[in-house]
């Protein structure tokens, strides 16, 4: 009473939560510090919350706004049909072919009354270690996933294999890098629809900073970044040089010789490997001859090659 000023606050003693809520002071003062911090949910969270429950990062179509603006460190869609068309692209590109992609929410807070800001990771096994689950199955192992640490360069060592397949034989757990990658979105609605969504990867900022040491992250968030963030109506070969002049220059391990291997892998599970395809379509022609390519040949024989180019783009 001498704190709420309320005279009434015996009619409260069954839920004294309720006498809080209905006093001035906490409407004016204690509800938009709690809201700050996460501790209230309001209803844009929980709108958020029940459209990413689908496991995925993108909104649903039903929750755009008209003028919905998507904005990241690399790329903007403006448009509900821009944003859903890419959406569905990015999520089928990452269940194709980062296996087995995986998605969750680690943290969704209201930073107001419209604004929510969630933290997001999206995961997957490395390509490079494909061998590593059937080697446990057959062994009776365990796997267990930790992440790399961006800053700490990664350097090849026999004796590094040794320790790990000695700490596996003894504890029966093997323990392999996890392709991951980390970001930050921010929703902001009107009206219970999004009219902004700014997203932000961690990897990318420590690239800007100049403190991406790690070769494997650097690769990681590479080939994110083309799989499943790379814009409709962007050149494919454009779009992995910016990703390799953003995320790989400067890495140690990732300079040229790395960098033109890593394009070459993207152009393999990515959105190039779509263009080498149309580019060896228009080369192979219909009659059956030899076309010469730039670095290649391919021999047609009733219109199927039986050769490949050598070439990395290719």
């Amino acid at each position: 009473v001498l704190v709420l000023g309320r005279r009434d606050a015996g009619l409260f003693v069954g839920d004294p939560h309720a006498l809080l809520r209905s006093s001035p002071w906490y409407r004016a003062m204690l509800s938009p510090l709690l809201v700050s911090v996460g501790c209230v949910d309001t209803p844009a969270a929980a709108n958020v919350r029940a459209w990413l429950s689908a496991g995925t990062t993108m909104l649903p179509p039903e929750a755009l706004d008209d003028k919905v603006i998507f904005s990241s460190e690399m790329s903007t869609l403006r448009g509900a049909s821009a944003y859903s068309a890419a959406a569905t692209r990015w999520d089928a590109d990452a269940a194709a072919l980062l296996k087995p992609y995986r998605t969750s929410v680690s943290r969704l807070v209201p930073l107001d009354g419209q604004r929510v800001a969630v933290r997001w990771r999206a995961a997957w096994d490395p390509a490079s270690l494909a061998w590593a689950p059937p080697l446990a199955r057959l062994l009776g192992w365990e796997i267990e996933r930790f992440d790399l640490d961006p800053e700490v360069v990664s350097n090849f060592r026999w004796m590094a294999i040794f320790e790990l397949f000695a700490a596996a034989l003894r504890t029966r757990v093997l323990r392999l890098p996890a392709a991951s990658v980390e970001g930050r979105a921010v929703y902001c609605l009107e009206e219970g629809r999004c009219v902004a969504h700014e997203e932000s990867l961690d990897l990318v900022r420590t690239a800007d900073s100049g403190r991406l040491r790690n070769r494997r992250a650097a690769e990681n968030i590479a080939e994110f970044l083309d799989v499943a963030r790379r814009p409709d109506g962007s050149e494919p070969e454009e779009w992995a040089a910016a990703v390799r002049a953003r995320v790989l220059s400067g890495v140690p391990g990732a300079g040229p010789q790395r960098g033109r291997l890593c394009l070459g892998l993207l152009c393999a599970r990515g959105g190039l490997r779509r263009a080498a395809k149309r580019g060896r379509d228009r080369r192979r022609g219909d009659d059956g001859g030899v076309r010469r390519g730039r670095r290649g040949c391919v021999r047609g024989d009733r219109g199927q090659a039986v050769g490949r180019f050598q070439s990395v783009r290719e």
